[in-house]
């Protein structure tokens, strides 16, 4: 299943659509985060960087692109990878939840979109985030990937 995209958020049933695909989001998210771990060789005690790092290894699979940009399945692997980030942080902090972001702002750039709440000061889209950090793990650049989980760390204690 996939995410509403800009075009989609002004169908008459975007909202619902979006709320379905929160709800497979959420229900789903174990089974595809183990999926992952298996497929990178690793386990959820590794480090935030040592699961960077095999991250970026993965990415280096031809399939995951399609003429410079992410294919479908890079992707899939992205959300999924962000899922398991997200979670590491849920685990580190109990007050921290997965959340399906109705912002009474509708030019929020996670609207109807899972984020976690629970931060002082603002939501992390995990899944937006690995998106846009793909090509940099893919050349072996963990360090602003490795800050940035950093920082939602350190807000969250």
């Amino acid at each position: 299943m996939l995410p509403l995209t800009p075009r989609d958020m002004t169908a008459p049933d975007a909202k619902v659509r979006a709320k379905a695909y929160f709800e497979w989001f959420v229900q789903t998210r174990e089974e595809r985060v183990e999926e992952l771990l298996r497929q990178l060789r690793v386990t959820k005690d590794d480090s935030a960087q040592e699961l960077l790092r095999a991250f970026g290894l993965l990415l280096n699979d031809p399939h995951y692109w399609n003429d410079g940009k992410l294919s479908a399945q890079g992707i899939a692997a992205c959300r999924d990878f962000g899922t398991l980030l997200g979670g590491m942080l849920i685990s580190r902090h109990p007050t921290l939840c997965w959340h399906f972001n109705d912002s009474r702002y509708k030019d929020d750039v996670y609207l109807w979109r899972p984020v976690i709440s629970g931060f002082k000061g603002g939501v992390f889209e995990p899944v937006m985030f690995l998106l846009g950090q793909a090509r940099d793990l893919r050349s072996g650049r963990f360090e602003r990937s490795d800050q940035v989980f950093g920082y939602w760390d350190r807000l969250a204690s």
